[in-house]
């Protein structure tokens, strides 16, 4: 057996929360007047296995999560449609010299609104490149991510998500007209990240959401002359940029606020980004809440909340009686992560370095 036989490439990356400004961070509005997010990276994570064939052109793709696999006689032969689209934009872009078994699994379940798609699709490229031997920055992994989205498959979205899994951290994330996307780190003081680690709790509200889908309605709402949907955009962009401020200062009580406006104007953008169960979830969290927004595009999933001083215990009680469940996390300042596995032992990777 050969040194490489037998070897499987292995990569996770975060998923998010998003804070503020997500809606800016997707086309049109970003090409026209620029977007800016703030968001974070958490540990739970989305992992990808890449082990190379090296006898065989053949791929096979399998989604435990989904329970979906996929095969085909070489890369480019993958028929794109279906549950696996992801995966497979990933493996025809990259086009391996060598044939190969993808697998990937998630902690969070589909449609939870913390952008385990974005995730997945840089834990895949990190453990395609791995497998390839290609190194590649975190930021040019988080725009390849994207432009895979968007380009290739012709998915509505933002950039967001590729962002936080690839970097991890705090972030705010500024998406000019010319679309070169700058991620900057966020430094918050150990006091600062204490009591937002503290105050933050994150809910299940049952609930799920198909993003791609909620990003066509507000395009479509985008194009109307009397939506109120530009407006609540710029808005949005707005509220990141105090965000930052917010953090970079310790004003948390101004970050919850900011929170809850952002979800004001998150839900102008579409009727689609609320609906009924998401309404009365915030309704029934407000009286324990400083500051509370859905995460992701909306419709459902996971919902953000401040707790108000010794009110953690009231808002687990209050999940509980409406079934939602807690997600306990703490911030990820790694990002995503690649190491191999062979029959001899495990030997860690690293992407090169860099945002």
């Amino acid at each position: 057996m050969g040194e490489r036989d037998g070897v499987r490439f292995f990569a996770r990356a975060p998923v998010r929360i998003d804070c503020s400004g997500g809606g800016s961070d997707a086309p049109p509005f970003c090409t026209e007047y620029g977007g800016h997010v703030v968001n974070f990276a958490i540990n739970h994570y989305v992992y990808a296995c890449v082990e190379p064939r090296w006898e065989s052109e053949a791929v096979e793709i399998t989604s435990h999560d989904l329970g979906e696999s996929a095969t085909a006689p070489n890369a480019q032969a993958l028929e794109m449609g279906g549950m696996l689209n992801l995966l497979k934009g990933v493996v025809r872009r990259l086009n391996a010299p060598f044939g190969l078994r993808l697998t990937t699994e998630s902690d969070v379940s589909p449609g939870c609104g913390l952008g385990a798609s974005g995730a997945m699709m840089v834990a895949c490229l990190a453990a395609m490149d791995a497998a390839m031997g290609t190194r590649r920055s975190r930021t040019a992994t988080a725009a390849l991510a994207n432009e895979i989205e968007r380009d290739d498959l012709g998915l509505s979205g933002g950039c967001q998500d590729s962002y936080a899994a690839a970097c991890g951290g705090i972030n705010f994330i500024t998406i000019p007209t010319d679309g070169r996307v700058h991620c900057e780190p966020i430094p918050l003081s150990p006091a600062s990240r204490f009591t937002l680690e503290q105050h933050l709790l994150l809910a299940h509200t049952g609930a799920v959401h198909l993003s791609s889908s909620i990003h066509d309605d507000i395009r479509a709402d985008y194009a109307l002359p009397q939506s109120a949907t530009k407006d609540a955009m710029r808005k949005l962009s707005s509220i990141a940029v105090q965000m930052r401020a917010a953090l970079l200062s310790g004003e948390l009580e101004h970050f919850a606020a900011l929170m809850s406006g952002n979800w004001t104007q998150h839900k102008r953008l579409h009727p689609s980004c609320e609906g009924v169960t998401l309404r009365r979830f915030h309704e029934q969290m407000a009286p324990y809440v400083a500051g509370a927004k859905t995460c992701g595009a909306g419709g459902g999933g996971c919902v953000a909340l401040f707790a108000k001083e010794g009110q953690r215990n009231a808002i687990k009680a209050a999940c509980h009686l409406v079934g939602a469940d807690l997600l306990p996390f703490s911030i990820d300042d790694t990002g995503v992560q690649t190491w191999r596995v062979s029959s001899i032992t495990p030997a860690p990777m690293t992407l090169s370095k860099g945002r």
